[in-house]
């Protein structure tokens, strides 16, 4: 069977742009976009602009193999990478069309511009992981050097003519629908797929308790930013829109850089017993429930169902960094939680092993849920075992039977248990067979 990246050599590609970059969308790119990137996919995004024509915004059909060989990419799984790097920081809108048996599959590449330097900042995930790479110094000086001083104009009087002061339209001509024609190329930040968040209820609650602008309430990047916070940090709309009210301003205004901490501090208030379902008989491999649910529940939901406690905000960070950066699925991040936990008893190590694993992953050509579970219940564990095993603290067991009491307490409150994982079937998936000496 042809895997995913042979098909790939044969399919047919077209880039489409909104316009030319300019040199200052170039200098953006260097230095805001580059340590985000790297070197390679930094070098994809300009080699799609120069495959399309000047004074065009599509270039003519090709192959992917015929692209290969003139850019001297040696491994098609390369190339995945680097266009999924450039899709999770909103650089590339990536369109497939399945063809007829035979005939090559269409591929279009919808090349997005760069944001300006005000949205960057604005943009929490960007800009903070821009921070976490080079470092407050280095980020506060290409800022300054990259922000054009805005001109003051609030002492002023706008006595600007509106058009129809100027211009008289009749109702003489029916309107012609130009929507089919064009492809928006306008950069809107990462996004965050979140179908289990519903932001009308949010959108409802606020609008019960404040004065807010339709505007403020209809905003598309409130909407995003719903629905990152609540998945990553598993809020109902209800912890949401607390966490909202905790970062608005006297004129009901939301401050987007309070936010981020107003979330933390609603999620760090928020105590929560797991429902644990328990099967009978576990599949000796993985269901195709169990695939769904690794990639529809939040790390931090998976790990509260595995050991019981809620992981800390400063632990969530870690896999939402390496879900943006990787572009990996949650689901493989689930799945690189759980082997982990494992391997570590139950710890939860830097960013920087989460991070060494899954590049190893993606090496091996890991691109779905279930090829992380089969790679895991077929490898060793890499780990040695520890020298010295740590004692249990005399805390643990008053500690377990709290949490079971407060788990009987409150099981009827909770979500149907269909929503969560059986510790069982977990632990038969990732409890890796050992090499036979």
């Amino acid at each position: 069977m042809k895997k995913k990246e042979e098909y790939l050599l044969a399919d047919h590609f077209v880039v489409v742009i909104p316009d030319i970059i300019t040199p200052y969308e170039q200098k953006i790119l260097t230095f805001l976009y580059a340590p985000l990137l790297g070197p390679q996919a930094q070098a994809l995004y300009t080699t799609f602009y120069s495959l399309v024509k000047p004074g065009e915004t599509e270039s003519e059909l090709m192959s992917h193999s015929a692209f290969f060989n003139i850019t001297q990419i040696k491994k098609p799984e390369k190339f995945l990478d680097d266009r999924v790097t450039l899709e999770a920081l909103g650089l590339l809108e990536t369109y497939y069309y399945e063809t007829k048996i035979g005939e090559p599959n269409r591929y279009v590449y919808l090349l997005k511009r760069v944001m300006n330097p005000y949205a960057f900042a604005n943009d929490v995930n960007l800009s903070h992981i821009l921070r976490t790479k080079i470092g407050d110094e280095a980020y506060e000086k290409i800022m300054a050097e990259l922000l054009v001083r805005n001109f003051d104009i609030s002492k002023y009087q706008n006595v600007s003519k509106a058009f129809d002061e100027v211009f008289i339209v009749t109702n003489d001509l029916s309107p012609i629908d130009f929507s089919a024609w064009w492809v928006d190329g306008i950069n809107k930040g990462v996004r965050v797929k979140n179908a289990q968040c519903q932001f009308e209820i949010v959108q409802v609650q606020l609008d019960a308790l404040g004065k807010w602008a339709p505007e403020v309430i209809l905003d598309q990047r409130l909407k995003t930013e719903v629905n990152r916070y609540c998945f990553f940090y598993c809020l109902t709309a209800e912890e949401m829109v607390e966490a909202i009210l905790l970062a608005t301003t006297s004129d009901y205004k939301i401050d987007y850089e309070k936010l981020p901490e107003a979330v933390k501090a609603v999620y760090g208030n928020k105590k929560q017993a797991v429902t644990v379902k328990k099967i009978a008989k576990v599949p000796s491999k993985p269901s195709s429930k169990l695939i769904q649910q690794l990639e529809t529940i939040s790390p931090a939901k998976i790990f509260e169902s595995k050991t019981g406690t809620e992981l800390l905000p400063n632990e969530i960070q870690i896999f939402e960094q390496l879900q943006r950066k990787t572009g990996v699925s949650v689901g493989i991040i689930n799945v690189l939680m759980i082997y982990v936990l494992e391997q570590k008893g139950g710890e939860i190590p830097g960013y920087n092993y989460f991070l060494k694993i899954l590049n190893t992953w993606i090496r091996k050509g890991i691109k779905t849920t279930e090829d992380a579970l089969k790679y895991i219940n077929s490898s060793p564990l890499s780990q040695k075992p520890s020298r010295k095993e740590k004692p249990v603290p005399d805390w643990f067991d008053k500690h377990m039977e709290e949490a079971k009491k407060r788990e009987e307490e409150e099981r009827q409150k909770r979500e149907s248990e269909e929503n969560m994982l059986s510790m069982e079937e977990l632990e038969k998936i990732f409890k890796p067979k050992k090499k036979a000496k």
